[in-house]
C-alpha cells in the first residue's frame, strides 16, 4: 500500500513490483530489512506467473460484488491472485502473522504484503480479531479498510458508476487506483472496469 518514496518500484514497469503504493510512513513496524535486487524482483514475478484470479462466485464469507472489489484492487495493486508476495515479488511462506520485512529494490522500500499489500503498520490498526495473515484474513483486513473509506455498498456494487464512487473513495488507500494524489502510476478507470465485469462474470 504504502512505499518510502514519491514514486513506485513500479515505474519502471507499471503493476510489475506488486502494488503502486503512496509514501510508507518513516514510522512503519518492521523485523528485519532485505535487499533485493530489481531486475531479479521483476524476473521472479514474471517467472511465478502471476496467476489471474479466478471469476467470483458467491460464497459464505463473500457476494460476487465484493469479491469482484476484492480481485479488482488486487489486479491494480499488481499481486492478481497471490496472497503470499511482499513488495517487489518476494514469497513468504508462513501466514501466521503479517511477514513485517521491510523489502528495499533499487531506492523503494516497503513492507507491503499480501494480495492487497498492507502494511505492517496499516495490519496492526486493523488486524482486531483476525487470527493470522491467511486468505480468508487478508479479504477481511482489506474489507475493513474499505469500509474506512467510506464503501459501504461492497456487497451491490453493480454499474461503472458505482464502482467508479468507490474507487475514488479508495485512492488514498491504494495508490494504484485512478485519480490516486500520490502522483504514482495508477490503472485507467476503463481497465478496471473491464476487470470488475470479468471477475463478476458480467
Amino acid at each position: 500500500m504504502k512505499r518510502t518514496s514519491s514514486l513506485p518500484l513500479a515505474a519502471l514497469v507499471v503493476g510489475a513490483f506488486g502494488c503502486v503504493t503512496a509514501p510508507e510512513p518513516d514510522d512503519d513496524v518492521y523485523d528485519d530489512t532485505v535487499y533485493v535486487d530489481e531486475d531479479d524482483a521483476f524476473d521472479e514475478g514474471k517467472a511465478d506467473g502471476l496467476a489471474r484470479t479466478a471469476p467470483c462466485a458467491p460464497t459464505g464469507t463473500l457476494s460476487v460484488s465484493a469479491c469482484a472489489l476484492l480481485g479488482t484492487i488486487a489486479f491494480a495493486e499488481g499481486t492478481h491472485a497471490h496472497y503470499d508476495y511482499t513488495f517487489a515479488y518476494r514469497k513468504f511462506s508462513s501466514f501466521n502473522d503479517h511477514p513485517r520485512l521491510r523489502i528495499c529494490a533499487g531506492s523503494y522500500c516497503s513492507t507491503a504484503a499480501g494480495r492487497y499489500q498492507i502494511l505492517s503498520k496499516t495490519w496492526n490498526g486493523i488486524r482486531g480479531s483476525l487470527p493470522d495473515f491467511t486468505p480468508a484474513s487478508q479479504d477481511q483486513a482489506a474489507i475493513k479498510l474499505i469500509r474506512a473509506r467510506g464503501v459501504m455498498n461492497i456487497d451491490t456494487i453493480d454499474t461503472r458508476a458505482e464502482l467508479d464512487t468507490a474507487i475514488r473513495k479508495l485512492n488514498r488507500e491504494w495508490a494504484s487506483l485512478p485519480g490516486s494524489p500520490y502522483g504514482q502510476p495508477t490503472h485507467a478507470m476503463s481497465r478496471l472496469w473491464t476487470e470488475f465485469q470479468r471477475l463478476s462474470a458480467r
